[in-house]
């Protein structure tokens, strides 16, 4: 299926243009227009043709389900684009000199190559209202409470997607093996995890342009993971049911601090007021914090989104030829997915990490954790990852041939001689 056309300029020395883009197959023959064929295309180097060219002619070409269709149908634009030329010519009652030629490309998509894909894209974080409930669990034998950010009339946590956000660092794998930080850190496999940091901010001026809310987007997507965090921590310290040993701590640093200020006798609801917020603030936001960076050269610091995602997971899985699903370490590893132009998704492969100030769509959990040393909370990412802009690919430094020359004697300048 042919899912656009491109126009670039053609060099006038013979060589094709560069037609960008791994998993595409362009068809062998060009067709050369002048450029003024179409007045549009005068005042642009590089476009889709599909912007000039009348849906009749197109939906041939659409159509197509294999090149040789598509090289047929190729070709009627290309003679419909003369009948355009001749008439221009007529009317104008001159003759248009062709003063550079275009070639028009046709991009084949292989479908048995690269099969669509559909990310989720539902619980927009500017849009899902949610509600901060506390869950009960099992570990072990033991029953637990946590507190966990769900969609409003649902008792189930959920992913938010995020507004679009940079990519400042990344780390997928190693080496290829795309298992996270497991080498990095010597971690069990069970435990490695992908990490993403993600900043404020956008690197690309067009996408600004047809995003104009995009950086307030941002701002209020860090709001409202912040405040997720701070509705975790009251949710766990109003509520008896969640064991966390910061509450007695907190507890006794508020009580501390009021008769420190006076009040020698405070009252439960005194102390518990001033718990709270000590609780809150002694808190650790492992998801959102602040980070000093440097870019281009320049040292920058502000808040960070970092969010994580185990690359194996426990999963129960009926084995083969067996009766009863057995707990099994599968491969929970993220994926991530660039759109075209017709709106459809394909996944888009990254090595050990993902270029800086790429574009990307995470959707992103809240998670309450406590341990003896610490608690607060965390974010993970889920499976699907829209990548929306990223950076084009820098183009490699020609090197110089290296100049080598075998040793040898230095010419020694011959001694004068001597005249009387």
């Amino acid at each position: 299926m042919v899912t656009c056309i491109y126009v670039q300029p053609h060099n006038i020395y013979g060589a094709q243009p560069s037609l960008p883009t791994a998993g595409m197959l362009y068809l062998s023959r060009s067709y050369l227009v002048p450029r003024n064929m179409v007045p549009a295309l005068q005042t642009t180097h590089s476009y889709r043709l599909s912007h000039t060219v009348e849906k009749t002619h197109l939906s041939p070409l659409q159509a197509a389900e294999t090149a040789e269709e598509a090289h047929t149908a190729a070709k009627c634009i290309y003679m419909w684009l003369q009948t355009v030329l001749e008439s221009s010519r007529r009317q104008s009652k001159q003759n248009i000199r062709c003063t550079s030629l275009l070639v028009i490309s046709v991009e084949h998509k292989m479908m048995q190559q690269q099969q669509a894909t559909q990310p989720s894209t539902y619980n927009e974080i500017l849009e899902t209202e949610y509600d901060i409930i506390t869950v009960e669990g099992k570990r072990g034998d033991e029953t637990t409470f946590t507190p966990k950010v769900v969609s409003r009339g649902s008792e189930y946590a959920v992913y938010f997607r995020t507004a679009p956000v940079s990519v400042l660092y990344s780390k997928l794998g190693e080496d290829g093996d795309a298992l996270g930080d497991h080498a990095k850190f010597n971690k069990p496999l069970d435990q490695a995890c992908a990490t993403l940091t993600l900043v404020q901010g956008c690197a690309f001026s067009k996408v600004t342009q047809t995003m104009p809310t995009l950086l307030e987007n941002q701002k209020k997507t860090f709001e409202i993971l912040k405040k997720q965090h701070t509705d975790l921590m009251i949710e766990a310290f109003n509520n008896k049911k969640v064991k966390c040993s910061g509450k007695e701590k907190a507890r006794k640093k508020a009580t501390g601090k009021l008769k420190k200020g006076g009040n020698k006798k405070p009252t439960d609801e005194q102390i518990n007021e001033a718990a709270l917020q000590i609780y809150i603030e002694d808190s650790m936001d492992s998801g959102l914090k602040e980070l000093t960076w440097t870019n281009n050269g320049e040292e920058n610091t502000g808040e960070v989104l970092k969010i994580k995602r185990k690359i194996r997971g426990v999963r129960y899985v009926k084995p083969e030829g067996g009766t009863q699903k057995e707990r099994t370490l599968v491969e929970t590893l993220p994926m991530f997915h660039r759109g075209n132009i017709t709106g459809e998704y394909y996944e888009k492969k990254y090595g050990d990490y993902v270029p800086r100030n790429t574009l990307l769509i995470p959707r992103v959990r809240r998670n309450f954790y406590t341990t003896p040393m610490m608690y607060g909370s965390n974010l993970t990412f889920d499976k699907d990852i829209v990548v929306l802009c990223e950076p084009k690919k820098r183009k490699s430094a020609v090197s110089k041939p290296v100049i080598f020359f075998e040793d040898e004697d230095a010419d020694t300048p011959s001694k004068k001689q001597r005249t009387e």
